[in-house]
């Protein structure tokens, strides 16, 4: 097996919720402690259904949670007693109620037993996935239906014991179900789906992430071949889609009708600062952008600055502007960079990407936190990166004069029309579904095509 992390839902046994009035209940239920066993000899647990009636006997409670919300062992957290203190439940069931009822009806019974609240979390754990090694499967195939002495096939059967785990007539799928329980972390099948890594970077090829492309069948890279190094183990295997630009609904053409839109000078210079997610406490760029934009002797000029992370307070700093215009959430933004003649980011490459499409010129100030998004926006032709502990407010204003005066000159033309690489990406991913399809003997799906351009 080899191993990654993955984020997963994880329910922790304390917090609010509210019971559902309209969970269906049991009947009655009956909740004792178990007796415990002999010393030195454990007792196991059990979980039996006959008609009319459930009982979960030496059972803990966070096994009485895995079963009535559908999760995993290791999606559970809570005090230790809940996987230690065992308890037998007996329960009527309704006459009629539903098989898929009794899940409900357990939820129910720990809410009002065991006062059972919870509330969910995103966890990064680690996942361990089952591969076929490189020099092929060395597992024997089971023989043929076995029968016991009354001519009964005999069913699959696990056995754990002092750390050995013995297997008999199982799928691989069942024994990544056993070693999930023992190891209480998510262990995954993959001897036969075809797996898919989807990047937009490399790193360095001894990292768990190039460990675990190494894995998948495919590695589908967003973007072109020579911004990254390729780690060598997955030359082979990797498929250069090129860059994928969502479709745009104002083109640079558009320029005079966006600037009517915004409310902003026709005739005038417009600087734009889309910061993005980030917020200022972390990422500081309007001291410096501002005494920026003072320095720059455009006239008529505007600033719009777009930061739904601190729009309150950036509207509050640029009240008395009426020069600068602060934009919350504008969802289409591409309408305020074609308005722009230079767009400042803090290095968001898909940002950048999107303006050199458009032909753009943009400056990214980068405070060297994300190293990947760096490396990116310096192979963007129409873009300077400047770093924000180098720059000062003057140099800032003579690249974006610098800017201007190319973009008026015509340096940077719109990109013209055409498939960019979500066409291609989208080409590979549906010959790896309908491969996967095949191998669950689903029927194909219908076919279709579209192209994506701006």
């Amino acid at each position: 097996m080899t191993w990654v992390t993955c984020a997963l839902p994880v329910l922790l046994g304390v917090g609010v919720c509210q019971q559902r009035p309209d969970f269906p209940s049991f009947e009655v239920a009956s909740v004792k402690p178990a007796t415990p066993g002999p010393p030195g000899i454990f007792r196991g647990s059990s979980t039996k259904a006959d008609p009319g009636r459930v009982s979960y006997t030496n059972t803990t409670l966070e096994t009485l949670i895995v079963l009535a919300y559908d999760v995993e062992y290791y999606q559970v957290l809570g005090a230790s007693w809940m996987a230690s203190e065992r308890y037998d439940v007996i329960a009527k069931i309704p006459d009629n109620a539903l098989k898929k009822d009794i899940p409900l009806m357990l939820q129910r019974l720990l809410q009002e037993r065991f006062n059972f609240t919870y509330h969910t979390i995103t966890k990064e754990v680690m996942m361990h996935v089952i591969v076929v090694g490189k020099s092929g499967a060395k597992l024997d195939e089971a023989a043929e239906e076995e029968l016991d002495p009354n001519g009964v096939p005999r069913r699959p059967s696990t056995m754990e014991s002092g750390g050995h785990l013995t297997a008999k007539r199982v799928r691989i799928s069942d024994l990544a179900e056993n070693f999930s329980r023992l190891l209480e972390e998510p262990v995954l099948d993959l001897t036969n789906i075809p797996g898919i890594f989807i990047t937009n970077w490399f790193i360095d090829p001894g990292s768990m992430f190039t460990k675990a492309a190494e894995y998948a069948d495919e590695v589908i890279y967003i973007g072109q071949a020579g911004v990254f190094t390729d780690p060598p183990q997955l030359r082979e295997k990797v498929f250069y889609c090129g860059p994928v630009i969502r479709p745009l609904e104002y083109g640079k053409s558009d320029r005079t009708r966006a600037r009517g839109e915004l409310g902003v000078p026709v005739d005038g210079f417009v600087l734009s600062c889309l910061s993005g997610t980030t917020y200022e406490s972390n990422n500081p760029v309007f001291d410096l952008v501002m005494a920026a934009y003072d320095r720059l002797k455009f006239e008529p000029k505007r600033l719009i600055w777009v930061g739904s992370t601190d729009y309150d307070k950036i509207r509050a700093r640029t009240a008395e502007r009426p020069d600068v215009m602060a934009e919350d959430i504008d969802w289409k933004i591409e309408r305020v960079m074609v308005a722009s003649d230079v767009v400042i980011t803090k290095g968001t490459c898909n940002i950048l990407q999107e303006l050199n499409w458009l032909g753009i010129p943009s400056i990214s100030l980068s405070h060297g936190t994300n190293w990947v998004d760096d490396v990116l926006t310096n192979h963007i032709s129409s873009n300077v990166p400047l770093s924000v502990s180098r720059v000062t407010a003057g140099g800032l204003a003579e690249r974006i004069a610098e800017q201007f005066s190319k973009s008026r000159e015509g340096q940077w033309p719109p990109s013209k029309p055409v498939t960019n690489g979500a066409g291609k990406a989208v080409e590979r991913l549906a010959a790896h579904v309908e491969r996967v399809r095949a191998l669950l003997a689903l029927p194909p799906q219908a076919a279709s095509s579209k192209e994506i351009t701006t």
